[in-house]
């Protein structure tokens, strides 16, 4: 999958741009007729009644309109100026308030009706290009989306959200005629989240509150025309690929709940974090984490004033294919939970003594591999009527496996491939054949102190020391135990040499 960066979608600008001979010109005319295309290209209308004055075209009235099998979407806009500044660009602006309301159809499972409306201060667009392509350069001093109203099946739901963008500003890239490249990228100082409700069945009632700060995201889009948006894989057998990144500084967060008398609160935050994704006919790639995260809880179930924990980084990654192939592709997946501690008030539950080591905890799963969908997953008639293994495992790579906690420690690594016209010998398992070797250390200290708090019993901890023997055998180093794991391509499974099948 291809990763855009900034350079590209400048070079894609600059190509789109002067691909005529009318470089850097639009009316206010153009604009309005592209925006009206671009909704049609979505399964959306978008009318006004259109009115001239010098160098500005007023649209008053404007309705944003779709239907879907999940119900209607109607949007409601005063007014939209668009003006010609006389330099071949176009300055927009709008009234300050837009509604939005979706209704759902009769097919639904209940009946929802919500009321939406965004407020904006100081939004100001500037709109430059050509016929090929169009970039809008946006700003404002602040937007607020917040819910006006919302039903269930008639009756209203004690509901309110409002989301706030402080100082939002951006550029984005839009192509004419439904198809090629869609580029954005945006920031804002921060963003709030307030949210507050009451549950109309059980009466349980909730507060939330969220801060982000320092807000960046750029994203890469290649539309495709004349496809159903509704079917993502024949989008994406059409050409559709999207690519992002997301990025945030320190956050902040507080919720606050009460169900039938019973009080609970969570509080905490994090230093920062980001995610990204990629998406095409080829492969689908997603990454996120987070640093620096803290909680805190409390409530009327919790038997301690505050319980406690922090992490030092999180982060997840996976990557797969997601057509149909002949051949074996790429896949990755990696967990990875780094420096995870509690509080003293868990730890004093089973260990007020302070017998166990209380290091930080980490966990790591890092594995990657070869693989081949025999169906296009992402059509929903294949994925509604599987018939039989979806896919096939060709190779699996352990790159790193990692469980740190109390003063002991799991590590190991591997690599396998897999036999798909073997399914009998490992029970309906494609035949694995390869090693993989792995170190425990400090696990008899810690079995050791578990025996003397008593929570785990003296025969008990005799069978297990027993049972690690089969696997594994004394290495460097005090209280090291290692396993070398074999499987053969005749299909017997070996432990340091010692045949378990």
């Amino acid at each position: 999958m291809r990763h855009f960066s900034t350079t590209a979608v400048g070079a894609i600008c600059a190509s789109l741009f002067c691909a005529t001979a009318s470089y850097a010109e639009v009316t206010a005319a153009q604009v309005w007729e592209s925006w009206k295309e671009m909704s049609a290209s979505w399964g959306q209308t978008i009318t006004g009644t259109e009115s001239v004055s010098g160098d500005t075209l007023t649209v008053s009235g404007v309705v944003v309109s779709m239907t879907h099998p999940e119900g209607t979407m109607r949007g409601e806009l005063e007014t939209v100026a668009l003006r010609e500044n006389g330099d071949g660009t176009v300055t927009v602006t709008m009234a300050p308030e837009y509604l939005l309301s979706f209704t759902s159809s009769d097919a639904a499972e209940e009946d929802v009706d919500m009321t939406l409306r965004l407020t904006q201060s100081g939004l100001e667009i500037r709109v430059d290009g050509n016929e090929n392509a169009m970039s809008y350069d946006l700003g404002a001093a602040g937007i607020t989306l917040e819910m006006v109203e919302m039903t269930v099946d008639g009756a209203p739901l004690d509901m309110n959200m409002a989301m706030t963008l402080s100082a939002p500003a951006g550029t984005y890239l839009i192509s004419q005629g439904g198809s090629g490249p869609m580029a954005a990228e945006g920031t804002a100082d921060a963003m709030r989240l307030v949210m507050s409700g009451t549950d109309p069945e059980g009466g349980a009632t909730f507060d939330v509150t969220y801060d982000l700060s320092e807000i960046s995201a750029n994203t890469l889009t290649q539309m495709v025309a004349g496809v159903d948006t509704s079917d993502l894989n024949a989008m994406l057998q059409a050409g559709f690929a999207a690519d992002g990144k997301f990025g945030f500084g320190s956050s902040s967060f507080s919720i606050a709940g009460v169900d039938e008398g019973q009080q609970f609160t969570a509080s905490g935050g994090s230093q920062g974090g980001s995610a990204s994704f990629a998406m095409s006919k080829e492969s689908l790639n997603y990454a996120a984490s987070q640093r620096g995260f803290e909680i805190a809880l409390s409530g009327s179930d919790i038997p301690f004033p505050q319980i406690t924990a922090q992490l030092g980084e999180l982060g997840f990654s996976v990557t797969m294919p997601v057509s149909k192939s002949d051949a074996p592709q790429d896949f990755a997946l990696l967990t990875s939970i780094r420096g995870l501690t509690v509080g003293n008030e868990i730890w004093s539950m089973f260990d007020p003594a302070g017998m166990i080591p209380r290091e930080p905890a980490n966990l790591v799963v890092d594995l990657a591999g070869t693989g081949k969908w025999l169906v296009d997953i992402m059509d929903p008639a294949v994925a509604g009527n599987l018939d039989g293994q979806p896919g096939e495992l060709h190779s699996l790579s352990l790159k790193d496996i990692e469980l740190t906690f109390a003063g002991a420690s799991l590590t190991g690594t591997g690599e396998f491939t897999f036999d798909n016209s073997d399914l009998e010998s490992f029970d309906g398992m494609p035949a694995p054949s390869g090693q993989a070797a792995f170190t425990l250390s400090g696990a008899n200290k810690l079995l050791d102190t578990l025996v003397n708090m008593g929570l785990v019993p003296q025969d008990q901890a005799q069978g297990l020391r027993m049972m690690t023997g089969m696997f594994a055998r004394a290495g460097e180093g005090e209280d090291t135990l290692v396993s070398e794991i074999v499987i053969t391509d005749d299909g017997q499974v070996l432990a340091n040499g010692q045949r378990l099948k």
